[in-house]
This record gives structure tokens, C-alpha cells and sequence, in this order.
């Protein structure tokens, strides 16, 4: 004879599965309030790896970007603190539309992320589709709000997670000013020699927007040049990469006079550094090469003066001869 089932066995049966409620919740992920969705991405930034194996993490970014194309009531923009009123202005090259403004209300909400989440966040969104612009607009945006009073550690853990995105981004997504001001305030931190490179690639494959305020960067200390040249050469090989346009290829050689004219007088700058400057660039950068011969006749003065060590007339001869002076 069989045995009734109890009323337990039979209430057991008939709830509904834990793991099936969990996943229904998930799935209606994208139609939660936003604080919510926030306080999920919170959540997931304690408890990695755990979060992105279950799949739970995928859940979160993609209500993350549902929510983020919706504007948010009264289209709020971050005003008070924006990038724009900093040196770390937006680093779109053309002016952002109205729309992409108000597509911009979330950054405050996610500031407070660390910069291993806000890499992986940002990655992901990268991944569904996120516009690259906003994406890159974001990342300034953190590096503003954040970099400011933190200790060096933290301020090299946020800046390679910014520049590991923007590496991942399109050209356009970031302008050579945005580069540069990473830059300013990477100068004097520790990063990884990885993060460094791909810094110097981002900046050279954009050299022909730079200025000269942009290159004349401060050599390192313990050094006795005034300019920081090696970067400026690196700059260059990184363009020479990329840069084989005719146009872009002689902005970037005008730029490299005005350089020449600036470091010239410099009587710590070595000659075969300034040899390298002088030489780095094809001869089709230039149309005309006056500038480039007042810069020699600068150095050469510099070279004979009481503050530098001289070159003997050999050294010098060997010099000229090395500088590509057709056209």
C-alpha cells in the first residue's frame, strides 16, 4: 500500500525553485528602478570572480546599458564637476550633440566604482555595443572626479585602467589634447611599462594634432636636459608607424621645427640626441628646410659656448652629414 505524500513533501514540490526565482529576477534586471542596477554592479565588484562565472556580472552590464539609454529625468548632465571646466575636459574631437550631453547622467553614480570594475564595466559595455565617445567621456570623468588626493598606488591603478579602455577604443573616441593630459598626470606616477607603450602609441598616431606646449614635457629628474627629447623621439617612431600620409607627415614636420627651435639652446641636450630629432623624420616632411638649418646654427652656437663641453670641427662635419637635407 502506497503512502499519502505529507504535507510538506507536497509543499516542497509545488514552490517554486530558488535558482528559478534568482534567474527570474535577473532576467528582469533590465526593467529595475537605477539605484538598484547600481547597487548590483556595487555588489558584483565584491564578490569577483564569483559574479562573472555565474554569469550574473553579463546580467548587470546589460541592464546597466539599457538603463543608460534612457535619459534620465530633467536629461541631468554632471555640470558641477565636468571634465569640460578642468584638464580633463571631455576628449571627444568634435563637439558632443545635445543628445550625447544627456546620455551622460549616469557618470556620477559610477565614480565610486574601483579601477579594476570600472575597467571590466567599461570592457563589457564595449563589448554590447556602447558608444565608444561616452565610453571614453566616462573615463575622463573618473580620472577627474578620483585622481585628485589619491596616494600614488591608487592614482596608477586608475590611470592604467583608464588607458588599458582607451586603447581599446576608436581614434576618434579621444582627442591628442585628452591624451596629453593623461599624460601630464601620469608623468610623475609609477605605471606599468605595458600601460607606458601604449600610452606613447596613442599619442604618436595622433602627433600631427599635437602643439608645441604639448610636446615641451619636463625632462625626468636627475637628468640635465630641460625637455623630456627620448619621449619626443618615441612619439615619433610610434607616428612614423601609422603616419605614412603625405598631409599628416608635414604637419607633424612643422611641428618638429618649432621643437628643434625650442630645444636647441638647450647646452645639456646631447649631440647625438638633437642628431636623432633632426634626423627622425623623412625629407618629405618638409617643403622647405630653413627652419631646420636655423635650428643646426642655434646648436651648433650652443655647442661652442663656455656652458657646453664644444664639438670639435669633425664632430660637427659628421653631423650636417647625417641631416637629410633634400627635398
Amino acid at each position: 500500500m502506497e503512502m499519502a505524500d505529507s504535507p510538506a513533501a507536497t509543499a516542497a514540490s509545488t514552490a517554486p525553485s530558488l535558482v528559478k526565482v534568482a534567474d527570474k529576477a535577473l532576467e528582469d534586471m533590465p526593467h529595475w528602478p537605477w539605484h538598484c542596477v547600481v547597487d548590483a554592479v556595487k555588489q558584483c565588484q565584491s564578490l569577483f570572480p564569483l559574479a562573472e562565472s555565474t554569469g550574473v556580472f553579463d546580467k548587470v552590464v546589460g541592464a546597466l546599458l539599457a538603463q543608460m539609454a534612457i535619459p534620465a529625468p530633467g536629461d541631468a548632465t554632471p555640470t558641477s564637476s565636468s571634465p569640460e571646466s578642468s584638464a580633463f575636459r571631455f576628449s571627444c574631437d568634435t563637439k558632443c550633440s545635445s543628445l550625447s550631453l544627456r546620455r551622460t547622467w549616469w557618470f556620477e553614480d559610477l565614480v565610486v566604482l574601483s579601477p579594476g570594475m570600472v575597467e571590466r564595466v567599461a570592457k563589457a559595455l564595449l563589448a554590447r555595443g556602447a558608444d565608444h565617445g561616452i565610453v571614453a567621456r566616462f573615463l575622463f570623468y573618473y580620472l577627474k572626479c578620483r585622481i585628485a588626493g589619491a596616494g600614488a598606488e591608487d592614482k596608477a591603478a586608475m590611470l592604467e585602467a583608464a588607458i588599458t579602455v582607451i586603447a581599446d577604443l576608436d581614434r576618434s573616441s579621444v582627442s591628442c589634447k585628452g591624451l596629453f593630459g593623461i599624460l601630464r598626470i601620469a608623468s610623475p606616477v609609477k605605471l606599468a611599462a605595458g600601460c607606458q607603450e601604449m600610452l606613447v602609441a596613442m599619442i604618436g598616431r595622433k602627433l600631427d594634432h599635437a602643439t608645441l606646449d604639448n610636446l615641451l614635457v619636463q625632462a625626468p629628474s636627475g637628468t640635465s636636459s630641460l625637455y623630456d627629447v627620448s619621449l619626443v623621439l618615441r612619439f615619433l617612431e610610434a607616428f612614423l608607424r601609422h603616419g605614412d600620409e603625405p598631409g599628416r607627415l608635414k604637419k607633424v614636420g612643422e611641428l618638429m621645427d618649432l621643437y628643434l627651435a625650442e630645444v636647441a639652446p638647450d647646452p645639456s641636450l646631447r649631440p647625438a640626441r638633437f642628431v636623432e630629432l633632426a634626423t627622425a623624420l623623412p625629407a618629405a616632411a618638409r617643403d622647405c628646410h630653413d627652419a631646420l638649418y636655423r635650428a643646426i646654427d642655434v646648436y651648433f652656437q650652443v655647442l661652442h659656448s663656455p656652458q657646453s663641453s664644444g664639438m670639435s670641427e669633425a664632430e660637427l662635419s659628421c653631423t650636417v652629414h647625417r641631416i637629410d637635407f633634400s627635398s
